[in-house]
């Protein structure tokens, strides 16, 4: 599954700012959303009280975390009305059949050592949920800007993207698996993800988290 997101491999070095366009999430808008430590530069989603998804290449032959933030809004630093809570991960799976290649199945999963209270979001039970056409919604901690600028670091910011067909996926990107990809991108190029956001969930938004769909994470893009 793919949006406009981070490469198959991840940089020595990931910048830790904020999701490309966009605007700042709410406070507590997105209970799901889990950030990584030591971080990756990746995000993930908690998917079932002791269960977190995300990319495999963001682990891949590397570092696993040894806890997790859910719910966080704004990085390395306190804020007024931020609730998450923390947890250890006391084990991690990656696909077996990930390698690192363009086409692998680029998912892993977590264990917590004691469950969650934060929401979990619920994962897509239809292909119609992630149509041509469908607005879906990115988020993380990418860079602000395509030149890295920043005014307001470290605060989780969200996106707006349009699923394409695997049609114009095939055509527009090249090396893409309609087998087990996805893809989503802003027309108007206004909003994409990057460092920072892979892993982290894509959603056909609700009228608030309990109503959103993870249809999708951020994997690999243009």
């Amino acid at each position: 599954m793919t949006g406009e997101g981070n490469s198959n491999n991840i940089p020595e070095e990931v910048e830790i700012s904020m999701i490309i366009g966009g605007e700042i999430a709410p406070l507590e808008r997105y209970p799901y959303m889990v950030e990584f430590w030591p971080s990756p530069g990746c995000g993930g989603s908690l998917i079932h009280p002791q269960v977190v998804i995300t990319a495999a290449h963001c682990f891949y032959n590397g570092p696993k975390p040894d806890n997790v933030d859910i719910g966080r809004h704004t990085r390395n630093s306190v804020v007024p009305g931020d609730k998450f809570e923390n947890r250890k991960v006391v084990d991690s799976f990656v696909h077996p059949k990930y390698k690192g290649n363009p086409g692998d199945p680029d998912i892993a999963i977590m264990k917590l050592g004691t469950p969650s209270t934060m929401r979990p979001v619920k994962l897509s039970k239809t292909v119609n949920d992630a149509k041509a056409g469908t607005r879906v919604t990115a988020m993380g901690w990418g860079k602000c800007s395509m030149n890295g600028s920043c005014n307001q670091m470290f605060a989780l910011k969200h996106g707006d993207l349009k699923m394409m067909s695997q049609t114009e996926c095939s055509n527009q990107l090249g090396a893409f698996t309609p087998a087990i990809e996805i893809c989503a991108r802003d027309t108007a190029k206004k909003t994409a993800d990057c460092n920072g956001d892979s892993g982290g969930p894509i959603v056909k938004r609700g009228a608030n988290a309990a109503a959103d769909i993870q249809v999708g994470m951020v994997s690999w893009g243009p």
